[in-house]
């Protein structure tokens, strides 16, 4: 993830909602769950309400990396691509319920115009 929002932090214009997609393993063996959120420049957009401080500090990075903004989105204005990629994280783990595949370390991510 961190690789995906330097290289759109470095193009001329973003200017297109960029969907983040994770997969992982369900409440039971073999079952996927699957989650998603949309970045915007320093625009995240999420289906649920983020509880700011467990998701900063379970991403391990400043409160001031995520911020709320109007219309139900929040921001990482000021945040690294690292810290950025780190929210995600936190929010995919311990937001919306993706976890690794039992015999697995990490889950699957994709990311899309």
């Amino acid at each position: 993830m961190e690789a995906a929002i330097s290289g759109l932090g470095a193009l001329p214009e973003w200017n297109r909602w960029i969907t983040f997609c994770a997969q992982g393993e369900a409440s039971e063996p073999d079952t996927y769950h699957f989650a998603e959120v949309r970045l915007l420049g320093e625009i995240l957009d999420t289906a649920i309400q983020v509880d700011i401080p467990r998701i900063t500090s379970a991403a391990k990075v400043p409160n001031r990396v995520l911020t709320r903004v109007e219309g139900g989105h929040y921001s990482i204005a000021g945040a690294t691509p690292r810290e950025a990629a780190q929210v995600l994280d936190a929010l995919f783990r311990h937001a919306l319920g993706i976890r690794p595949f039992h015999d697995e370390d990490d889950y699957a991510v994709g990311v899309e115009w």
